[in-house]
C-alpha cells in the first residue's frame, strides 16, 4: 500500500508539472522564450531568496530570469552551483527592475519607472516623473530596458500612490503578482 501511495503521489506531481509546463509554453510561445522547469527547494523569506533544483549541469547561468507559468516575474538567478541555484526575488532590497505602467487609455504611451524591493516579499514603484498620472489598480510589466528581463513580464499592480510636488519623482505601493509561498514550480528563461 505504501509503494502504491508513493507512486500515486509521484504521478500526481508529474501531472501537475506537465500542466504547469503546458501553461508556460502556451503563455510564452509568442515571445520566443526558451524555458526550463525548476522546482523551488528552499525559501529564505527574511532575505527574499529561494533555491531551485537546477544548476550549471542544466545550463543555468547567473542573471537568468525566473517566471511562473502565467509569465509573472519572480526574480533572477544570482548564484549557480552544480545541481542547484540561488535566486533573488524581485522583492529583495537589492532588486531593481525597469517597468512600464499600462494606462487605461491605450492611445497614451506607457509610463516608465522602476520597481524596487522593500524586503518581506513587498515592492514599491519609484522614479516615476511627478507630472505623470498613475492610478491605483494599474498593472505593471517589465520594460526590458535594463537588458536582464525580457519585456512584458507581469510584475504587480499599484495599490496606493504617494505624490509630493516638492519631489521630482512619485512613488507607489505595489501588490506583487507573485506568490512564492504557494509556488513549487517556476520556469527559468534561458534565452531572450
Amino acid at each position: 500500500n505504501e509503494k502504491l501511495l508513493s507512486r500515486l503521489s509521484a504521478i500526481q506531481q508529474s501531472l501537475r508539472d506537465n500542466q504547469q509546463l503546458k501553461n508556460a509554453l502556451e503563455n510564452t510561445k509568442d515571445s520566443n522564450l526558451n524555458i526550463v522547469l525548476a522546482k523551488v527547494i528552499g525559501l529564505d523569506s527574511e532575505n527574499d531568496l529561494i533555491l531551485i533544483d537546477k544548476g550549471s549541469n542544466d545550463g543555468i547561468l547567473e542573471n537568468m530570469p525566473l517566471i511562473s507559468s502565467q509569465k509573472v516575474l519572480y526574480g533572477k538567478i544570482i548564484k549557480v552551483y552544480k545541481n542547484f541555484s540561488q535566486a533573488m526575488l524581485i522583492s529583495n532590497k537589492e532588486s531593481v527592475v525597469d517597468v512600464k505602467i499600462h494606462n487605461s487609455d491605450p492611445t497614451k504611451p506607457p509610463i516608465y519607472g522602476a520597481i524596487k524591493g522593500s524586503g518581506g516579499l513587498s515592492l514599491y514603484l519609484d522614479l516615476v516623473a511627478s507630472d505623470s498620472e498613475i492610478k491605483e489598480g494599474e498593472a505593471l510589466a517589465t520594460s526590458g530596458l535594463e537588458g536582464i528581463f525580457p519585456a512584458d513580464l507581469l510584475v504587480g499592480k499599484i495599490t496606493s500612490v504617494n505624490k509630493n510636488d516638492a519631489k521630482p519623482f512619485q512613488t507607489a505601493k505595489i501588490q506583487p503578482f507573485f506568490d512564492i509561498k504557494n509556488t513549487d514550480t517556476l520556469f527559468i528563461i534561458t534565452n531572450y
